[in-house]
């Protein structure tokens, strides 16, 4: 109980120096968890990440509601569909393609009821969004989604207009009161546009798409769906199947390698993770990506480089306590800040020992401070590679504008590496697909946190 009251007036004492503009300075030698992490774990922080379950996308037919279109299509989505449609009608969003594609009575199109007719189409779409992405597509197509016109409209539009356009479809298409369960529902379609894209046994298919402009639209769709709902909104959260996997996998003596893993190690320790090691140059430039105390978690500025510091996690169901053991100077780097400036930052090494309730050592967490290497990539016995999906594309890109400068063609062909938001690992072919249609003619939002 004594903790817990520390604990809550602690963080009540973080709030009312930030409130008041203090710059927070009080890192102390003994931290909470709801203090370092506090935009992680509090719900009503816009960074708060969210554990999404691996839901099958065609069970959403049992969550319809039956005023679910007279809510939705009135949102922003309606006005913005139909002015890069290029169409009008009676009310301007009811373009003939939305009439068709929900089955809505032509002659009568204000009647907004859930029909059986449209709980049928509407079944069928969320079957194919779980087994058939190809037969989404096809029916798209039927439906007039894409044609030269739209993809005329659209390649002179701004390309945020028509992420919102297609984020707004597809919220359209999972619309339920329970704001939860439709980004739950949207962020297992994006895994699963994913997987269609560049997955060996259908990235043919998505290539396919590529070779013939009339398809762009369709592609912009389904970029404008994995990009938010994996990057764009996406970077923070988590899928709850890596996360168990990885429990597995580490639970006898494994590692997790985290490459750009910032600060986000919370939810990996609540999973029973307790040997990490992240490779983070962790750029002053970038704070909106880590946690809140993240300078202080990564190279203390104290006398004894903060040996001895301590982290006190109350995970509900168990306690743990993580030690500052190490702290290393390993040389120096310069990197580039994204406003264009270069500095010199010492590269490190700490250690942070993790320990039970009752004193028993569990594992450690590293923080390298550095950019990452070719040899990062290189499979290690009992050592599982992970990434966030906002770097992932930075990876993969041969850019010279983008890459980090990893040639994955180097890989071994028994690469395989863990993303947090996906729900299964990636293997070396799946980068080389990434790369593929990143040089191809088609061009795009980045499949990464950058927006250009």
């Amino acid at each position: 109980m004594q903790i817990e009251l520390v604990e809550r007036l602690t963080a009540i004492i973080i709030d009312l120096l930030i409130s008041i503009g203090v710059v927070m300075m009080l890192h102390g030698p003994e931290m909470f968890d709801n203090v370092v992490f506090k935009r992680w774990v509090d719900k009503k922080d816009p960074c708060f990440q969210y554990v999404f379950d691996n839901v099958n996308v065609s069970e959403f037919q049992n969550f319809l509601e039956k005023n679910f279109l007279e809510n939705e299509l009135d949102s922003n989505y309606v006005t913005e569909f139909n002015k890069l449609l290029k169409k009008s009608s009676k009310k301007p969003y009811l373009t003939k393609s939305i009439i068709d594609f929900f089955c809505l009575d032509p002659l009568n199109p204000d009647n907004f009821e859930l029909t059986e007719k449209t709980k049928e189409r509407l079944s069928d779409v969320y079957k194919y969004l779980e087994n058939d992405i190809g037969k989404f597509i096809e029916r798209l197509k039927l439906h007039g989604f894409t044609d030269e016109l739209i993809n005329k409209v659209e390649s002179k539009t701004n390309f945020l207009t028509v992420i919102n356009k297609y984020k707004n479809f597809a919220q359209l298409l999972f619309a339920n009161s329970d704001s939860f369960l439709t980004q739950n529902y949207l962020f297992c379609v994006a895994n699963n546009l994913f997987e269609f894209c560049f997955y060996p046994t259908t990235a043919p298919k998505f290539e396919q798409l590529l070779k013939d402009p009339e398809n762009y639209p369709i592609v912009r769709m389904i970029y404008s769906i994995m990009w938010n709902y994996l990057a764009g909104h996406g970077w923070k959260d988590w899928s709850k199947s890596t996360l168990s996997v990885l429990k597995d996998l580490t639970k006898n003596g494994g590692a997790v390698v985290y490459i750009a893993g910032g600060t986000d190690i919370y939810q990996l320790l609540k999973y029973g993770i307790y040997n990490i090691t992240v490779i983070d140059p962790v750029l002053p430039s970038q704070p909106n990506y880590y946690s809140d105390i993240w300078d202080w978690l990564v190279v203390s500025k104290t006398e004894n480089n903060g040996i001895g510091d301590v982290v006190n996690y109350n995970f509900g169901d168990r306690k743990i306590v993580m030690k500052r053991t190490s702290f290393n100077k390993t040389g120096s780097f310069q990197a580039e800040l994204s406003f264009g400036k270069i500095i010199d930052i010492i590269q490190s090494r700490t250690q942070w020992t993790v320990y039970d309730d009752l004193g028993n050592e569990l594992g450690n967490v590293i923080f390298e401070r550095r950019f990452c290497r070719q040899d990062d990539f290189v499979k290690k016995d009992n050592s599982h590679l992970l990434i966030s999906f906002n770097e992932l594309y930075y990876i993969a890109s041969n850019n010279l504008n983008d890459s980090w400068g990893i040639d994955i063609s180097k890989i071994g062909d028994n690469f395989k590496m863990f993303v947090k938001q996906l729900q299964s690992p990636i293997d070396k072919n799946v980068l080389c697909n990434m790369q593929k249609a990143d040089n191809s003619d088609f061009s795009f939002i980045k499949l990464g946190s950058n927006t250009n």
